[in-house]
């Protein structure tokens, strides 16, 4: 298949429904809360939803050890309060299927989580399952209107009323049923004295009887403004005598984590400690607040000084540091990572290794360049563990899962091909991020590697789940990894167990551990530098406990410590974790869960969706909480089926409840499925059986209405198809290409339709379909000169000069060759815009541009900017802004306008006027804050323009005018699209010297990733005449009228900048931005600016269009690769028996086109096989466990057929498949040798051997 190197959409939030909702529509949490019972749902409405906000996980204590500890003489009194959301929208942490969702991992520095955005007294499963496995405690925060007047009577004050009303035990029940630890109350209200008293005196006797009931994680979050009798307090920033009704009261805990306000000082701090000293609290029950948005002003060397507890808010809608995660690219992998890459420099310091700080500063960043000149919140908090207990009762286990992947995977190969997310099931993560050092257990700065190793987890791959742990680096002599900090009393027999895959390099790896109250290293061996690495293959390697020779010798020992020894490792040295773990003896297999619920949701050609309900027991007589320990699980397996077809692995969760999108649908095939689970032991070995529904009838399936291209750039006369991606997508009424608004192809009552153009030129396509709607697709295709090269086009694929199935014995050389069109050439050159800005700095100095206020008079004023854009990726989804393509802006300005900007259009943005969330449009938005701000609205804010769809891979010529009177016009293609009034309004808040910015990555908007050519700017506004010749080639610029920028890009950059064709050394450059709180903006100029092919249509041969061969070839080793214009060559070997793909993929700047060749088989001389009609299929993984996978190139009905090799049928069934669709053949029978068997209308067409282990 070709791919267009076009835009690819990438949402900020799940795009599928949300199937999980915490109350019904109608009801409100008083209401529900009165009529709660221990044992009843808390809605009626919602009663399929129950599970999803129910904790099955136990809250784990953590332990205090200071040997253990990087700085020993840090004391653990101080805490650390993390008072901010989790997620975006209104998903929070509810399992979904995006991957670019939030799973936080730094766990062992936090002590509490008061989530900002999770409802009053609901909190989701999933959330408090890991912070209660980490023993984090966490609170759902109510948060009224600043200023707003609170009574018992409505609103908030109403909810309170209730919950004081429904008693002390009521309370807790509620609590420790669901998981919940309390309640914070973002206190900037008044009120009612009365509801004050009773509710400042409930409180009181919660913390009371919690204390007597052992209920070590309650809690109960107050922020400061709020005083004892219902007022204000008259200072927000400490604890004085008129705030203590709200932190102990007549004997009782009122508040657990006292949260003042941010402007404190000496005295502040001083008189919160005396304050709550006088009353026998700690003064560590002291939250100094600190406002993560403002970025600056935090008093870090005077807190240190201080015994207060650290307390962080930020922000409204979205923790900062995963809100700021764009500043690592819009794609949601890149997201990802700056999500990690931020937290760990946030929590460990910008050192990336917390035994080194950087001084104090005043600054709390939000992304990862600017954290990483941060100190660290180590500095001031040591890290925290929970890894303790009976090995016998609770084994540790980790697989280095985050909680998301971009497909899920177990025992390391893929069983769910779609992204998730569940928070729920991320592993117990690292203690100490990351702790390198050249000695073991090294603490001070003379230990730390002058070249250290790095880690990072890695979303590439994964034995259990979607990520895994990988380290890289020479270790030089040798390094140390400190990983995880535990309190484990061992027994000779206990087994710790790695599980690794070396990816390239040599070393040597062994475990490095600590024994309570020994200095001593204990160590045993993994990877031995003389054992030659299985390279890109899972190793386990288990050490037992005990005496012998091989073994780690710790019996009755205490581990303290888990860590890693890395000797003489290679530059290139690559490896990745897939598990750690430490057991004794076995666990018990838990028992089948018992299906309660089961729900088919929509189904389309990608799939179905559903959601299942299960209990593992029945309730318990006093109708408390059952934790999955107690019914000897860890996790669940969700499983669905179709009638005819193989089970299918859907997702796991710890929950009691699971939904699942886009389970495997054969579309063609039977209309029934069912649904199982399974529940998987503590020690994650044994799983129960799977219990099943009964088969249940589909519904008929969604049509999903979208089109693809098969390349969006060719040359005259070569065929494009554009189609629907859905098979069963009715036929189109017709379909119409058009060039220059010509007609050069129509077809009526088809899916698709193929064409080839006689010119150079862009391409629309509509398409109406059969209810009289008509689709446009505008300059979705590029014909360009063949001169400029096109979309690679693969003619052939064969192995050994076979375009059907081989085999080869182990190590054979197999020689792959290709045939392709040639699609090589030169074209000119556009800028390669990658998540940053292109820069015009202070237009006014340098182009005599000055917009904005009353100066700005005369009717030849305002300006016009213009350029080419081929956009490859942006954001397009709810709730979001969009992609920012122009804006003008001053960057020193104050706050907001230094992060909005003054004047912009965005594409793609999901919100409204006012800033309401809508679905995601398909078109521009403009805002113009010259014409007017203050604190409550941005008049003329998120403006619409008249739709228009840009896609994948298209040219578009965009020109952005805005004229003296700050009337704003745009055009697309030459085409007035839409215009604004103009306006006598203006901004009392504006400056004098602007920035022209085309792309700018901001909050909740991403910067753009495409291409951009002949940018122009003129210090007026232009007609649609003059749109239509800028987007030509001008040779003479200079003759433009008003024309104060020119950039082609075809000229070499001086010095990082561009200098434009006109004006006086005006310039240019790309930068990135660096966002360090309200108003404080860190520009970076990029010194080496990438490049890409421009649109074709213009002259210029300045930039090279050269195609690559790229061969996979999965646990194949390739060599003597070769490759020309019109073909190529590689051998490749395997040597390992199975059955295996080889993939081509030639790509260029214009795009790729891959094919894969099925299969070579790999069989040892000694095995005969039936003589058969070989057909395309890939059969994986072989040697194999209990699943094989076969992947058919050809669509049919095929009957399959294992046998032992006495020629005893094993198992049969029939597979009606699609293309490329996967069916799974479960093999239940014991280890060894078998033959499988495919037959096609009677006929065999393929024979292979398989080897179960």
């Amino acid at each position: 298949m070709a791919l267009a190197s076009g835009w690819v959409v990438e949402a900020q939030t799940p795009t599928h429904p949300q199937y999980v909702k915490d109350m019904g529509g109608s009801e409100d949490f008083a209401t529900l809360y009165r009529n709660w019972s221990l044992g009843s749902p808390l809605s009626k409405e919602r009663v399929e939803d129950e599970e999803f906000f129910t904790s099955r996980v136990r809250p784990r204590r953590r332990f205090v050890e200071s040997s253990t500890q990087v700085n020993s003489n840090l004391s653990t009194d101080r805490k650390f309060m993390w008072w901010v959301p989790c997620g975006v929208g209104g998903w929070n942490a509810v399992p979904s299927y995006f991957f670019n969702s939030e799973v936080f991992s730094t766990w062992s520095y936090i002590d509490h989580w008061g989530n900002w955005t999770a409802p009053y007294l609901r909190m989701p499963g999933a959330f408090a399952d890991v912070a209660h496995k980490n023993g984090v405690s966490i609170t759902a925060t109510s948060s009224p209107a600043f200023g707003a007047h609170i009574t018992s009577n409505n609103g908030a004050g109403l909810q309170y009323h209730t919950v004081v009303k429904g008693g002390v035990d009521k309370y807790l029940q509620y609590l420790k049923y669901y998981g919940l630890d309390g309640a914070g109350y973002n206190s900037e209200f008044r009120m009612d004295w009365r509801l004050a008293m009773e509710m400042s005196s409930f409180l009181a006797n919660v913390g009371k009887k919690a204390a007597e009931q052992g209920f070590f994680n309650y809690s109960n979050d107050w922020y400061s403004l709020t005083a004892s009798s219902g007022n204000f307090s008259s200072n927000w920033d400490d604890l004085a005598s008129e705030d203590t009704g709200w932190f102990h009261k007549d004997g009782g805990v009122v508040s657990n984590h006292y949260f003042l306000n941010y402007n404190w000082y000496d005295t502040h701090l001083n008189t919160s400690k005396a304050t709550a000293e006088g009353l026998g609290r700690s003064s560590y029950d002291v939250y100094a607040g600190i406002n993560m948005q403002a970025g600056s002003g935090v008093r870090w060397e005077l807190l240190s000084r201080h015994p207060i507890s650290i307390g962080v808010w930020g922000a409204h809608r979205s923790n900062m540091l995963f809100e700021n995660r764009g500043g690592g690219g819009s794609n949601p992998l890149s997201q990802q990572e700056e999500y990690q890459l931020a937290s760990e420099y946030f929590f460990t310091g910008g050192k990336h290794n917390p035994i080194s700080h950087f001084d104090y500063g005043r600054t709390i960043p939000s992304g990862s360049q600017a954290a990483s000149s941060f100190f660290g919140i180590s500095k001031l908090i040591s890290a925290r563990s929970t890894l303790h207990g009976n090995l016998g009762q609770e084994p540790f286990v980790t697989y280095f899962n985050l909680g998301n992947g971009r497909y899920f995977n177990l025992k390391g190969e893929q069983a769910f091909a779609g992204e998730w997310y569940n928070i729920g099931m991320q592993d117990f993560m690292p203690t100490w991020r990351w702790w390198f050092s050249t000695q073991f257990m090294g603490r001070t700065e003379a230990t730390i590697p002058q070249e250290s190793m790095k880690a990072r987890f890695t979303w590439a791959d994964a034995w259990f789940g979607g990520s895994c742990l990988e380290i890289s680096g020479g270790s030089g002599k040798e390094q140390y990894l400190q990983l995880f900090k535990t309190k484990y009393e061992l027994k000779a027999g206990d087994k710790l167990t790695v599980r690794y895959k070396v990816l390239r390099g040599t070393g040597s790896i062994a475990w490095a551990n600590a024994a309570q109250g020994k200095a001593d290293e204990y160590s045993a061996t993994i990877l031995d530098s003389e054992e030659k690495p299985q390279y890109g293959e899972w190793i386990e390697k288990t050490v037992e406990v005990g005496s012998g020779f091989t073994d780690l010798n710790m019996s009755d020992a205490t581990l303290a410590l888990i860590g890693l020894k890395f000797t003489d490792t290679s530059a290139d040295f690559a490896v990745r974790l897939g598990e750690i773990s430490l057991t004794r003896d076995s666990y018990k297999t838990p028992k089948a869960p018992q299906i309660v619920l089961h729900k088919v949701l929509d189904n389309n050609y990608k799939g179905h969706d559903f959601k299942l309900v299960y209990k593992m027991a029945e309730p318990k007589a006093d109708k408390t909480i059952i934790y999955n320990d107690e019914v000897n699980t860890w996790f669940y397996k969700i499983y669905a089926q179709q009638e005819g077809e193989s089970e299918a692995f859907c997702t796991a969760t710890t929950s009691w409840a699971a939904y699942v999108v886009g389970a495997k649908l054969n579309i063609e095939g039977k209309r029934r499925v069912r649904y199982g689970v399974s529940a998987v032991s503590l020690d994650g070995k044994t799983e129960s059986p799977i219990t099943w529904t009964d088969y249940v009838d589909l519904s008929e399936a969604k049509v999903v209405g979208t089109v693809s291209a098969d390349r969006t750039t060719v040359n005259i006369g070569e065929p494009v198809r554009i189609s629907f991606d859905d098979p069963t997508h009715p036929s189109a009424k017709s379909w119409t290409v058009k060039q220059d608004g010509k007609v050069i192809k129509q077809v009526s009552n088809s899916k698709s339709v193929e064409f080839s153009a006689s010119a150079v030129g862009l391409c629309d396509v509509e398409y109406t379909l059969q209810n009289g709607q008509t689709e446009v697709l505008p300059a979705y295709i590029s014909v360009v000169p063949e001169a400029a090269g096109t979309t690679p086009r693969i003619n052939s694929l064969t192995a050994n000069g076979k375009n059907t199935a081989i085999e080869v014995r182990p190590d054979e050389a197999v020689t792959m060759a290709y045939t392709a069109k040639k699609s090589d050439g030169a074209v000119s050159r556009a800028l390669r815009i990658q998540d940053k800005s292109f820069s015009i700095k202070r237009i006014y100095e340098t182009l005599g541009i000055r917009l904005g206020n009353s100066r700005a008079t005369n009717a030849e004023g305002g300006m016009t900017v213009s350029f080419w854009l081929r956009p490859h990726k942006t954001v397009y989804a709810p709730g979001e802004d969009g992609v920012r393509l122009v804006e003008i802006a001053e960057p020193h300005a104050p706050w907001p306008m230094s992060e909005w900007s003054y004047f912009w259009v965005n594409y793609g943005g999901g919100h409204t006027n006012n800033h309401k969330s809508r679905p995601s449009y398909q078109g521009f938005s403009w805002t113009n804050m010259f014409t007017g701000y203050d604190s409550n609205d941005a008049r003329e804010k998120f403006v619409d323009t008249k739709p228009y769809k840009m896609e994948a891979g298209g040219w578009y010529h965009i020109t952005v005018s805005l004229s003296y009177d700050l009337a704003a016009k745009i055009y697309i293609n030459g085409v007035l699209l839409d215009e604004t009034k103009p306006s006598d309004k203006r901004s009392s808040v504006y400056g004098s010297n602007y920035d022209l910015n085309i792309s700018r990555y901001v909050k909740f908007a991403s910067a753009l990733d495409g291409l951009i050519d002949e940018v122009r700017v003129y210090d007026r506004v232009i007609t649609e005449a003059e749109v239509k010749e800028a987007m030509k080639h001008s040779d003479n610029p200079e003759s433009i009228k008003g024309l104060k920028a020119y950039f082609d890009f075809e000229q070499e950059p001086q010095d990082g900048y561009f200098i434009s064709r006109v004006g006086n050394n005006v310039k240019a450059e790309v930068r990135s931005l660096t966002w360090k709180g309200e108003g404080n903006v860190v520009w970076t100029k990029e010194p080496n600016p990438l490049f890409g092919p421009g649109t074709g249509l213009l002259p210029g041969n300045s930039y090279n269009v050269t195609t690559k061969a790229v061969w996979s070839a999965p646990k194949g080793k390739l060599a003597d690769i070769k490759s020309s214009e019109a073909g190529g060559t590689a051998l490749v070997s395997w040597s390992r028996e199975g059955a295996y793909p080889v993939t081509l993929t030639l790509q260029n700047a214009w795009g790729e086109d891959t094919k894969t060749f099925n299969v070579v088989n790999v069989v040892k001389k000694n095995v005969a096989v039936e003589q058969t009609e070989m057909i395309d299929l890939t059969v994986y993984p072989n040697p194999f466990v209990e699943d094989v996978r076969i992947r058919f190139a050809e669509a049919g009905r095929y009957d399959i057929a294992l046998y032992d090799l006495a020629g005893r049928q094993i198992s049969r069934s029939e597979a009606h498949v699609d293309t490329a669709m996967l069916h799974t053949l479960h093999v239940d029978a014991p280890a060894g040798i078998y033959l499988l068997k495919i037959s096609q209308a009677g006929r065999v067409v393929t024979t292979l051997k398989l080897q179960k282990k």
